[in-house]
């Protein structure tokens, strides 16, 4: 039988289920929480880490692709590629469609950036200027300045729906 050195009960129980496995568990386990709740709030453009929480459906307020846009990330790429649907304001209509590449804030590029690639028309780069999390990194909501030629244009700000 083994000996049980604790200073509370759960945690005489813990050692108990887990043996020596329990302090590196309990260190795994904090160290997720802290990951998960810095991942909370507002990060601006040199703050973006990850793209991950991405896929999902956003309302897509760019003055020239007006409507709801739809990433879904390929299953080994969750945070760089995926495919995405643009649809009309009605929601089933679907304007555009094809793959899309993110990338987060890297130091070799200075700032984090979405490109949409039609299957026809000419690719566009969105600068992803902030963004609004939720733990796990799920993106609530974005401000973006489409990349052209001159800088960036006039910033929009995609919002997540939960429909």
């Amino acid at each position: 039988m083994a000996t049980v050195v604790s200073s509370s009960v759960e945690t005489a129980v813990e050692e108990a289920a887990f043996g020596d496995q329990a302090d590196f568990l309990r260190e795994r386990f904090h160290r997720a929480s802290e990951l998960s709740f810095l991942s909370s709030g507002w990060h601006g453009s040199h703050a973006i880490q990850t793209l991950e929480g991405l896929e999902g459906r956003f309302f897509w307020p760019d003055m020239s692709e007006l409507g709801y846009i739809e990433f879904k990330f390929e299953p080994d790429k969750v945070g760089f590629v995926g495919n995405y649907k643009l649809f009309e304001l009605d929601m089933v209509t679907i304007k555009e469609h094809e793959t899309f590449n993110s990338t987060p804030n890297n130091p070799a590029v200075g700032f984090a950036f979405i490109t949409l690639i039609p299957n026809l028309g000419d690719r566009r780069t969105t600068v992803v200027e902030g963004m609004f999390t939720m733990p796990g990194w799920i993106i609530q909501t974005m401000v973006l300045a489409p990349l052209t030629e001159q800088g960036t244009g006039m910033v929009f700000t995609p919002v997540r729906t939960l429909f």
